[in-house]
């Protein structure tokens, strides 16, 4: 077997090795010298936090990314259509379809007037049913990442977007019938 340099070094001087003892107190003094000998410099120390300047630099960086997440958590951006489009082997065309009723989907819950909602006695949990993800969209979503080329679970998530927007949708009427209802009361109790 060939040894490489290394080990044939060692084996060469292994008596060497063995015979020098460290000397570790030799080893701290010399550590010691060498600190004490290497001059100081004097740096200018800033103190940032004096300086009105980067106070106020530093407050208007902090107010802007407080309103930049909380801008982006009100929104209730959703990352499902990016989810599923990353999945391998999902169809092109089945991913752009995704992104579209998520868009849909998306700028229906930002135009809907919550306080009109409440205004109608629509209960939260139908609110809920509406803006958050349920365990359906997740259990449709895992499937999908098992068996991307399932036609019955492809249609079954459109299925589950398409019934969103049409909530979506029945409940924009409602506040619209519950608006014009709202004037016509108003206009014939001025008339009287």
């Amino acid at each position: 077997m060939k040894q490489d340099g290394l080990e044939s070094f060692i084996r060469k001087n292994k008596g060497s090795f063995d015979k020098a003892a460290w000397d570790k107190d030799a080893i701290w003094q010399r550590l010691e010298t060498e600190l004490t000998q290497q001059p100081t410099k004097k740096g200018k120390m800033i103190d940032f936090f004096k300086n009105k300047w980067w106070q106020r630099s530093v407050a208007a960086v902090f107010v802007l990314g407080a309103c930049f997440w909380l801008y982006n958590r009100q929104n209730n951006v959703s990352e499902k259509p990016i989810e599923v489009c990353s999945i391998k082997g999902v169809p092109a065309t089945f991913c752009s379809e995704v992104i579209n009723y998520e868009k849909t989907f998306q700028e229906k819950v930002k135009l809907l007037d919550k306080k009109a909602l409440k205004e109608i006695d629509i209960p939260e949990v139908v609110i809920n049913e509406i803006t958050l993800t349920h365990h359906e969209q997740k259990e449709l979503i895992d499937e999908l990442r098992n068996n991307p080329q399932n036609k019955m679970v492809q249609e079954a998530l459109i299925e589950y977007y398409q019934a969103k927007i049409k909530l979506l949708d029945r409940l924009e009427k409602s506040i619209d019938i519950n608006k014009k209802y709202n004037n016509e009361k108003n206009h014939s109790d001025i008339s009287i």
